[in-house]
């Protein structure tokens, strides 16, 4: 996994934040419901996102979180910044604590090309673009009873 699961799950529910016109809040379990994300986990995304001004929240009845700025203006990379600070693409892909271009490694000079179009790709996308093509989120697994 390139990317964290708190970034991805901050992709995940902030597309559906895009989703709803815009000024509306919608609580945080409702959002975890709906994208099939843990409340928990969810709620504290959602406080990085909020302290990095990507979200803003509303306490009491008609709160929740919304989006603070329109969903065409929001990155991707944005998002996964955000929450995951530096890019952990920049480390090197077979995790040798001293890789750099005067030191290669075997794969430095496919994976720095890799991560450069990567970067393109993430910069160019916005959440609007994420919002128009997610798909349902994956379903949860039946737990069994024994």
């Amino acid at each position: 996994m390139l990317y964290s699961r708190s970034a991805q799950y901050a992709i995940r529910a902030m597309a559906h934040l895009a989703t709803l016109p815009p000024g509306i809040y919608e609580p945080v379990r409702d959002v975890a419901r709906k994208t099939r994300i843990p409340q928990q986990f969810l709620a504290k995304i959602m406080q990085t996102l909020t302290r990095r001004k990507l979200v803003r929240s509303q306490k009491g009845r008609g709160g929740g979180v919304a989006l603070a700025c329109p969903p065409q203006r929001l990155t991707v990379d944005d998002i996964v910044q955000a929450v995951d600070g530096q890019d952990p693409g920049k480390e090197c892909l077979l995790g040798l604590a001293h890789c750099s271009d005067a030191a290669p490694c075997i794969v430095h000079d496919v994976w720095k090309s890799l991560r450069v179009e990567l970067g393109r790709t993430l910069q160019s996308r916005t959440l609007a673009d994420v919002a128009r093509h997610s798909p349902a989120p994956p379903k949860r697994r039946k737990r069994r009873s024994s």
